[in-house]
């Protein structure tokens, strides 16, 4: 209030002196009246000296122009427009007397020549409210860049906080992380061991023969049958002469001790005496052996019709011993009787005599134990069945490996996003960090400018986008944001946009221009411009066009 009090004193002892002399101190800067109040004057550079008469007589004496500042006469001159009730100004003494209204109150066309309408009042009504209003605005403005510091404070705590606790959380997930990895490590190395016990307990596969041609199949197939047909053969005599043999046997042991030592005698000696029964027994026994050869006798038929335990065995090799004693010696038949000798074997390797009761030993002793092998197989699991619930084992210990990594991962992410956060530059006093992550745009024309600080900027059209450039910081002492090294222009630089910024009630870009080729400028409003530098500044401007409207009323009552 006293500094528009100073101002209103000094502006009206300037109108009360134009009054008295307005021709003489046309176009003279209230700073300057001093200069020609005299009876002489100087010219401002010191050149020359000379009487008040030759100032503002459309004459150049001095040649910067200080004797003429109310005329046209000197081309370097300046005019001073008053321009009560508004802003004044300065002109260029060349604009003088043109013809051509350049101060609002018409100060400028003295001679005549045009009429200009004083239009200074009206001017300076609208100056006014626009002053009243934008400080207006600055206060507001400043009140919230208040909260938003405050804000920033808060968000520094907690940003602060969090990245204490993300790095005391790192610590523990790596100690897991390393323990779970040497259980894993355990846990693969019992599961190879496993793998290769399972691998040599399993039978061996025999290997798969390749795909046969339909032409060799068949051959493959002829091949078998006339192999199967040989089998058969072989099978039905060795089983003919089995049972010749087994009737033999019988028909031996139901003859009394004394024909039965005849019989074996005879086959030894060529006694006619001992040979003669022995002869009608082979004759009796012949025609049975034809029958035996029109029947289509098995090795299974054989073993059922004649169905005999251990115990008959056992008797029937005694009876055999019997005979050995009998016959004095351990030769046995030479193949036309009943037995081999000792180091003769039948076609299976083992003594003919033994070859029978062996083979059927073995059958019963082998259905005894399916039962229980089958259960057991049955309720076994098998090799993969195994392999799998290790492998769910290790599984799990995997998955669980990877979701500590991940856990860990997005700890350090956030640490370090954290990190960079604390450390950015928000403004003096952080005055500007509740802008990030947010954007602003306007549209000009066609295209659609979007400014995100902290970010980037771009240009817009439809669905297509273009970089203006990427955050590069403050400029002009936080008056300002820059955005630089955006897409490459053809035949030219890479863009960029360099961003002024306003005190304002809220976030607004107000402007966007390119004043030289991919080089763009803009002006961003915000209420964290509004220092309290800027709201004085704006105060200072509503009082000095409040100070000017009551000087335009008292040099309209003059």
């Amino acid at each position: 209030m006293a500094w528009t009090l100073a101002v209103l004193w000094t502006l009206g002892r300037e109108v009360q002196a134009s009054a008295g002399s307005l021709d003489r101190m046309r176009g003279v800067h209230p700073s300057d009246v001093g200069l020609y109040s005299g009876g002489q004057f100087a010219c401002k550079d010191g050149s020359k000296t000379f009487h008040i008469d030759r100032f503002n007589d459309d004459y150049c004496d001095c040649v910067d122009g200080s004797d003429e500042p109310g005329t046209n006469a000197c081309r370097n001159g300046k005019f001073y427009c008053k321009n009560y009730g508004h802003q004044a100004k300065t002109i260029y003494a060349s604009f003088v007397d043109d013809g051509i209204c350049d101060c609002c109150d018409g100060s400028d066309e003295w001679s005549g020549k045009v009429t200009c309408e004083n239009s200074c009042l009206k001017l300076g009504e609208e100056k006014r409210k626009e002053a009243e209003k934008m400080a207006e605005a600055a206060k507001n403005g400043f009140e919230t860049r208040i909260s938003y510091i405050r804000e920033a404070s808060k968000r520094m705590k907690e940003w602060s906080e969090e990245l204490h606790e993300q790095k005391e959380a790192l610590p523990p997930v790596d100690k897991e992380l390393e323990i779970l990895e040497q259980r894993i490590e355990v846990a693969e190395k019992v599961e190879k061991e496993k793998r290769a016990a399972e691998r040599a307990a399993m039978p061996e596969q025999p290997p798969v023969e390749d795909e046969v041609k339909p032409s060799e199949k068949q051959t493959t197939e002829n091949v078998d049958f006339e192999r199967e047909d040989e089998e058969n053969m072989h099978d039905e005599a060795t089983n003919d002469e089995d049972v010749e043999d087994h009737e033999k046997m019988e028909s031996e042991e139901e003859l009394d001790p004394e024909e039965l030592g005849r019989r074996v005698a005879s086959r030894w000696t060529t006694d006619e005496a001992a040979a003669g029964s022995s002869h009608d027994w082979d004759d009796d026994h012949s025609d049975e052996d034809a029958d035996h050869e029109d029947e289509d006798y098995s090795q299974e038929d054989y073993d059922y019709d004649h169905d005999y335990d251990a115990d008959d065995d056992g008797a029937y090799l005694d009876d055999a011993n019997d005979l050995d004693g009998v016959d004095g010696g351990d030769d046995a038949n030479d193949g036309s009787g009943f037995y081999l000798e000792d180091d003769e074997v039948d076609p299976v390797g083992a003594p003919r005599s033994l070859s029978v009761r062996a083979l059927w030993t073995n059958t019963l002793d082998a259905l005894k134990t399916l039962p229980s092998l089958v259960k057991k197989m049955l309720s076994s699991p098998s090799p993969a069945t195994l392999v799998a619930e290790d492998s769910r084992g290790l599984d799990a210990l995997k998955k669980e490996e990877k979701d500590l990594q991940r856990k860990k991962k997005q700890l350090e992410q956030r640490i370090n996003e954290l990190t960079q956060w604390l450390e950015a530059d928000y403004g003096v006093e952080r005055e500007f960090l509740p802008l990030k992550d947010k954007c602003f745009s306007t549209k000009v024309e066609k295209y659609t400018y979007e400014v995100c600080p902290f970010k980037d900027a771009k240009q817009k059209e439809g669905h297509g986008s273009t970089q203006l450039g990427k955050w590069s910081g403050f400029s002009d002492n936080y008056h300002g944001m820059s955005f630089t090294n955006g897409q490459h222009c053809w035949q030219g630089p890479n863009r960029s946009l360099k961003v002024k910024l306003a005190c304002g009630e809220k976030e607004e870009v107000t402007k966007i221009e390119e004043p030289s080729r991919c080089e763009y400028v803009g002006v961003f409003v915000t209420p964290a411009a509004c220092s309290a530098s800027f709201v004085a500044h704006s105060l200072k401007v509503h009082e000095e066009a409040e100070a000017a409207a009551q000087l335009a009323s008292m040099h309209e009552e003059l």
